[in-house]
């Protein structure tokens, strides 16, 4: 019997290796297939590591983290899409890891917790989109799944160095991306509630570590990152961000980038996944405000899953707050889509966490909950998630091809081809050239005036919208890419 025990024990684990291995194994061949995408083209050799560090040209791509990793990389090995885009990988090792330590710590139900690591990794494309791809995202989702890991360590044991470690990853998580400064707020919010709301034994003694943890990140914070996001501040790069409304700005855009789903035919069912997150979020700080006033404010200590539950609800509630008073009171922007990824996992955890809370009253209805959302957030995950584009940057699918055509069309033409393009791809396919067809290609310009204007060049690759009577009269149409959506003309 006891034997049997143990093989059903260790198949969650075993499951949950077997999907790491998948989808690390699709994310190297994602990395290696996908052609390089027009924010990935930002390393400049020349810049230093302090010009990195402290953002001295305020560009709000430098996910400074990210930045600096990458540009050890490349001058250690190469500047080829492995290198550029490792760091990602490497983050994607340690979020697996993490999200299956976070999920065992919060879970003693073994299946339940593999449900809530399956649902971590696949609830949404763009998160693995980001695994692949030479942003700072990757990093800050990793370490911020790591921090949260810490955090509920250190509410189980009381041990100082896990908070230490929480507290250094929040940091670490907001150099990679100023998005994360939120995460960071929520973190120090939490650890100040718990110390106001919970009764422990031995508080003074904890109290005074956790000032000094506190303390010292908040040091640590202010030298790293304010300058450079000053510098980003000065530089307006902060004015792309939305301006509407929290849930018009992030929570929809969150919504329709994070899991895929465009706006017009998915029209009615965004608007429905909005307003039940708005809902769920609602009703789950009312609960766990009833938890504590009616359960665990009077006893002398509260219950380790009340805890939790509180806590989780926390870190997604108070970055909430954080933003909307950034907003009216600095008019800094709400973030919108891939900057505010980080509440997706915040969401899951304390949803899924209060549908565990419930389990005892209503077990039936909350498995066939979890169970449904897991199959729901698979089924996206496998059809919407693309292994030959990323989905923010579809329109550089076609890069390689489009420089290998021209390659083959002009094979026995003496000289270097000159092509001109929409300026969404000359950063794109002046890397390509550099790395693919070096020495075919004169170096790629975008077009300002009219295209076809200017007719030295022999090719224009421009966007199906854009094709005029002027651009038809001096060149002949070649080729469509990117399903229509962009054409390359040839010179007549």
């Amino acid at each position: 019997m006891q034997r049997k025990y143990l093989r059903r024990d260790i198949i969650p684990s075993l499951s949950a290796i077997i999907l790491s291995i998948a989808l690390v194994t699709v994310n190297i061949f994602r990395i290696i297939n996908i052609p390089i995408t027009i924010d990935e083209t930002g390393y400049y050799p020349h810049y230093t590591y302090y010009n990195l560090l402290r953002s001295t040209d305020g560009n709000a791509n430098n996910h400074i983290l990210h930045s600096v990793i990458r540009k050890f990389f490349v001058e250690t090995f190469t500047e080829n899409l492995f290198f550029l885009r490792l760091d990602s990988l490497i983050a994607q090792f340690i979020f697996l890891l993490f999200s299956w330590l976070l999920s065992r710590a919060l879970f003693k139900n073994k299946w339940w917790a593999l449900f809530v690591f399956i649902l971590l990794n696949t609830i949404s494309p763009l998160i693995f989109d980001f695994w692949g791809l030479s942003r700072g995202y990757a990093l800050s989702l990793a370490l911020m799944i790591v921090s949260i890991y810490c955090l509920i360590r250190y509410m189980a044991g009381n041990r100082i160095l896990l908070l230490s470690i929480s507290f250094a990853t929040a940091v670490l998580a907001a150099l990679s991306n100023f998005g994360y400064i939120n995460y960071f707020i929520a973190l120090s919010g939490v650890l100040v509630i718990q110390n106001i709301i919970f009764k422990r034994s031995g508080a003074k003694s904890s109290l005074f570590k956790e000032i000094t943890v506190l303390f010292f990140a908040v040091i640590a914070f202010a030298l790293l990152i304010i300058e450079p996001l000053k510098n980003v501040y000065r530089n307006g790069e902060l004015v792309f961000l939305g301006n509407v409304g929290f849930i018009h700005d992030t929570v929809k855009t969150l919504i329709m980038d994070g899991l895929f789903l465009h706006d017009q035919p998915f029209h009615r069912l965004i608007k429905f996944i909005t307003w039940s997150v708005v809902i769920l979020t609602c009703a789950g700080g009312f609960y766990w405000l009833c938890v504590y006033l009616k359960k665990e404010y009077y006893k002398k200590e509260a219950t380790i899953e009340a805890k939790y539950g509180i806590t989780l609800f926390l870190l997604l509630i108070i970055p909430v707050i954080s933003l909307l008073l950034q907003h009216h009171l600095l008019g800094i922007n709400y973030l919108i889509g891939r900057t505010a990824l980080f509440f997706i996992l915040l969401f899951i955890l304390q949803f899924i966490y209060w549908l565990h809370y419930l389990k005892p009253v209503i077990p039936k209805i909350i498995w066939a909950i979890l169970l449904s959302v897991v199959l729901a957030a698979g089924y996206n995950f496998s059809f919407r998630s693309h292994t030959n584009y990323a989905y923010l940057w579809w329109f550089d699918m076609d890069d390689l091809n489009v420089l290998k055509r021209m390659t083959e069309e002009s094979k026995n033409k003496p000289g270097k081809i000159k092509i001109k393009v929409c300026w969404l791809f000359t950063p794109s396919f002046n890397y390509d050239i550099r790395h693919h067809f070096n020495g075919r290609f004169y170096p790629v310009e975008d077009y300002h005036d009219n295209p076809g204007n200017d007719t030295t060049f022999d090719y224009y690759y421009i966007a199906s919208s854009e094709v005029t009577n002027m651009m038809t009269d001096k060149y002949h149409k070649d080729t469509d890419f990117v399903y229509g959506g962009y054409v390359l003309y040839k010179k007549n």
